[in-house]
């Protein structure tokens, strides 16, 4: 019987790439002085989103790629500076997710377990509030382990207070997030709002909004 569920941040209570896009905006806009209505101002965004990979490549190569196709005297240690202390204040939450989470919160205990470094990612999820609709938060930079390695799901467990088998994970990225949470014995639901998802590994629900989120939980047979 599944008794808590933990949630993933970036890609899963956040949309990380609305967040992201409108970060590069102002970023691009802030640097470069260029008109943010033009099409080369945004063909300029529409790159970084692609270097940035969905959060997965570090905010070294993908300004490194920037200065060597547009802005040759750029800073990059500086912007690495700026994404660290301005990325909370672009979060959107994704749709649904604190009325859900609300209900989900009469049922189950309740965590979120982010990879990276404390100070950072806990700016981001107090900046929505997240945190307040979590027994548990849980950053992986305090334990010097990350997702996906099974020990930061056991601790995040052990947080909760319950077995790893009654716990399900929601998390966006599969090598992280899923992969982490089978070799963990948790429940994995693989959130898929802003890529298209494809395994044929059995046993994996996929989510595509909080409404399916609450149809699984609240509406389904768990």
């Amino acid at each position: 019987m599944i008794r808590g569920i933990i949630f993933d941040y970036d890609g899963t209570l956040s949309n990380r790439f609305e967040s992201a896009y409108r970060m590069y905006r102002w970023m691009i806009e802030e640097i470069s002085g260029m008109d943010p209505s033009s099409i080369d101002f945004e063909e300029i965004v529409q790159e970084c989103l692609y270097w940035d990979q969905y959060g997965h490549a570090g905010k070294g190569y993908v300004f490194n790629r920037l200065k060597e196709t547009h802005f040759p005297d750029l800073d990059v240690e500086k912007c690495s500076r700026m994404w660290a202390a301005e990325f909370h204040r672009f979060q959107m939450p994704m749709e649904g997710s604190y009325e859900v989470l609300k209900k989900l919160k009469e049922r189950y205990r309740l965590g979120i377990l982010s990879n990276g470094d404390s100070v950072f990612q806990r700016s981001k999820i107090c900046e929505l509030g997240f945190d307040a609709y979590v027994d548990e938060l849980i950053v992986c930079g305090d334990y010097g382990i990350q997702k996906p390695d099974p020990g930061i799901f056991e601790i995040a467990a052990q947080r909760l207070g319950l077995a790893a088998e009654e716990i399900a994970f929601i998390g966006d990225t599969f090598y992280k997030d899923i992969s982490g949470a089978i070799r963990a014995g948790m429940m994995p639901v693989w959130m898929c709002v802003e890529r298209k998802e494809m395994t044929y590994y059995p046993g994996i629900q996929v989510v595509h909004n909080y409404d399916e989120i609450e149809q699984l939980f609240l509406r389904g047979a768990l």
